[in-house]
């Protein structure tokens, strides 16, 4: 089994995920805050990229296709041991 990492979903800070990562040897590959956009878009059953523009969308957007390039890429790998 394989563990890419972990993802900060709708959080304000990431101190806890990052002291848990570092206790595991995991990194933390992605933080998406608790942000209205986030919740918007959830509402109404579209994508973010399909939401007109708000505070804070195009960051997200952005994190959204960073994660998607390194995992396309192949550039997440940690192997977990059991």
């Amino acid at each position: 089994m394989r563990l890419g990492g972990v993802i900060a979903n709708r959080s304000a800070a990431t101190d806890e995920i990052d002291r848990f990562n570092e206790a595991v040897g995991l990194k933390r590959l992605a933080h998406f805050p608790d942000l209205d956009v986030i919740r918007r878009s959830r509402l109404k059953k579209s994508t973010l990229f399909e939401l007109d523009d708000a505070p804070g969308l195009t960051e997200v957007c952005d994190e959204y296709l960073q994660l998607a390039e390194q995992l396309w890429a192949g550039l997440i790998r940690c192997p977990v041991s059991r």
